[in-house]
């Protein structure tokens, strides 16, 4: 009677530590699941963070873009009246 308790008992034991096993990988599983799934909700979170930048970015560029045309175009005019007074003060000489 003592041997078939303890055979049973011991039975349940590795069907219990078998069931553990299974149900920790599992659960590891699981856990590796979300955070791939976490890692893909960053990933597209940082991506519109970044499209937000660099369109912040584009804008400054194009804004100093026109800038600098502005004053190249303020100092070609500028160029012109000097050559015009050089040639202004030639003729009245």
């Amino acid at each position: 009677m003592e041997d078939k308790t303890f055979n049973l008992v011991e039975k349940l034991y590795v069907e219990m530590q078998t069931g553990f096993k299974k149900v920790n990988f599992d659960i590891s599983e699981i856990k590796s699941k979300l955070d791939q799934k976490a890692d893909k909700t960053d990933i597209v979170r940082l991506e519109n963070e970044l499209h937000t930048k660099t369109s912040a970015l584009c804008d400054g560029y194009t804004q100093l873009n026109d800038k600098v045309d502005q004053i190249e175009g303020t100092v070609n005019t500028l160029v012109e009246k000097v050559d015009n007074q050089e040639l202004d003060i030639i003729h009245y000489s």
